[in-house]
């Protein structure tokens, strides 16, 4: 709450040290601890507690950035984490809330998994991890899809520059890591809108939302106004859409969450072309841009609000991120 108004926050992260994920790690992964040690980082906290972080040094985009996980790995490592969450939030259930992560490497496996979390309280996204080269369309993600449908949970995106899952383009940066994280985030994002639209998914599976987070949101009415006009123009290679993409997500088929460094000017531009459903407060904690914790009340004290009305800041702050994340 701040100054009367409920805020949900689509964006924050979890930053564990390494001893407490250590407890939660799949047995399969215990004898391959050591392979780590080379990469922990021991510090002392304000408390006088030493603790570990892994820190696998600066990725230079010149060369290949890091490796892609196991594919030993793609279902212990998101099951330990599933079980870190369930004790994390177990202090505050109705209000902290989180992802399930799966990777598309194991349809199979998500499926199950997203099944076995469906009575968690915490549980309120999905996070689908892409292997390299395999497009959010494939037909190999259908019973995804079904899955997502029947028990009412949308599909959340967060993108990463410096890691897996690779952004669109990665390897023709030039080298520069400035360039590489500003276009990383709404390149990620836009490719992902781009597809869940023209495959025709929203239209098969009509429960079917998604949302993007730490991406910016200034690109969102640029990019679906383009997609629009480019479908109509190259003919025959998708298929018939109910609506334009614009339309899609004007109706919040596709959400974004608003990163504040954008500004009132540009978020009061998406407003007017997106309308008052589509945007979603987030701080991106414990980052250096969140200004935490008065990010929400620098985007409350935005001049704009008082051009589209009370209801329309208070379903930025909230309600917008309450009916996708099915909260309401």
């Amino acid at each position: 709450m701040r100054n009367g108004y409920k805020i949900i926050d689509m964006d924050t992260h979890v930053q564990p040290p390494l001893e407490v994920l250590e407890k939660y790690v799949d047995p399969s992964l215990r004898p391959r601890l050591k392979e780590l040690d080379p990469y922990r980082r021991p510090s002392v906290g304000k408390d006088g507690v030493t603790r570990s972080r892994l820190n696998v040094g600066a990725i230079a985009y010149d060369r290949f950035p890091g490796q892609a996980p196991r594919e030993e790995d793609q279902r212990p490592t998101p099951g330990g984490r599933h079980r870190y969450i369930r004790d994390y939030t177990a202090k505050a259930p109705n209000r902290l809330k989180s992802a399930a992560q799966v990777s598309g490497a194991d349809v199979e496996w998500a499926v199950q998994e997203i099944r076995s979390l469906a009575h968690e309280k915490w549980l309120a996204a999905v996070w689908l991890h892409l292997p390299e080269g395999k497009p959010i369309d494939h037909p190999d993600f259908e019973p995804l899809w079904a899955t997502l449908n029947e028990l009412d949970l949308p599909l959340v995106h967060h993108s990463f520059f410096m890691e897996p899952p690779y952004f669109p383009g990665y390897r023709d940066i030039w080298g520069n890591t400035v360039v590489a994280r500003t276009a990383a985030h709404p390149w990620g994002a836009a490719r992902l809108c781009a597809y869940l639209i023209l495959s025709g998914l929203f239209d098969r599976y009509p429960n079917l939302r998604a949302a993007a987070s730490e991406v910016g949101h200034g690109w969102l009415p640029n990019w679906v106004i383009r997609l629009g006009f480019n479908n109509s123009y190259v003919t025959g290679v998708t298929p018939k859409l109910r609506y334009t993409p614009l339309e899609y997500v004007q109706m919040g088929r596709f959400r974004c969450a608003a990163e504040p460094f954008e500004g009132p000017a540009m978020t009061k531009a998406c407003i007017e072309i997106l309308g008052e459903d589509v945007l979603m407060h987030q701080s991106d904690y414990p980052h250096g841009q969140s200004f935490f914790p008065e990010t929400a009340g620098e985007v409350m004290g935005w001049p704009i609000w008082s051009s589209f009305g009370e209801h329309a800041l208070r379903k930025h702050m909230c309600d917008n991120a309450a009916k996708f994340l099915r909260l309401i």
